[in-house]
């Protein structure tokens, strides 16, 4: 739990752009998170970190646009994000060969 919370926390950019308002992380490692964003761009721009960081597996996103609270405001994103945590991300296959010349 902590360990994602941490590794979603690095991912979020600094200027508020995003604001997580749920976090949800299952036993079986699926998660949820929901929250604002100023624009749609911000969150497919999470969820393209998320894609290279190998962490978060099969990020699904659902938004929908949230009216100004008032008269000449500015709208927001509402967002949701679904992922399969992975603790630890994959060894890439071409590591696991071993040396040419070294005994297996």
């Amino acid at each position: 739990y902590n360990a994602c919370l941490r590794d979603l926390t690095n991912l979020v950019p600094d200027d508020l752009s995003i604001r997580i308002s749920k976090f949800n992380l299952r036993d079986d490692n699926t998660g949820t998170i929901s929250g604002n964003a100023v624009s749609e761009n911000q969150v497919r721009s999470l969820m393209d970190k998320m894609l290279a960081s190998k962490q978060f597996l099969n990020p699904k996103m659902e938004s929908r646009l949230i009216p100004p609270p008032i008269r000449g405001g500015n709208p927001e994103q509402s967002f949701t994000i679904t992922f399969i945590y992975n603790a630890e991300p994959l060894t890439p296959p071409s590591s696991l060969t071993p040396p040419p010349g070294s005994k297996p």
